[in-house]
């Protein structure tokens, strides 16, 4: 809340051990500021401190929440699994070559 509006919020719903999936919100007000983005990452890195893998979904009809999920990083080509893997130099799941 900023001056009593809704500014942005981050959700992590634990599906399990190794998946938690992130959502946001981002007030209409506060749209196009880089809060959902800076949310998400944010959201990402402790789910990623945790060894799990967190995960993004929207319907790709949101333009704005594929936007945000874009610039926190979750977008390319590389299964999320490899990305993980380079960001953190292991497996998360600890799994062997």
């Amino acid at each position: 809340m900023i001056d009593g509006t809704f500014a942005a919020g981050v959700g992590i719903k634990r599906h399990d051990r190794f998946g938690h999936e992130l959502s946001v919100g981002t007030g209409d007000t506060y749209s196009g500021r880089g809060l959902g983005r800076r949310l998400v990452a944010q959201a990402a890195r402790r789910v990623i401190d945790q060894e799990a893998v967190p995960t993004y979904l929207h319907d790709p009809r949101n333009i704005a929440s594929a936007k945000v999920v874009e610039a926190a990083g979750f977008a390319g080509d590389a299964p999320v699994i490899d990305r993980l893997v380079a960001f953190l130099g292991r497996d998360p799941m600890g799994r062997q070559d």
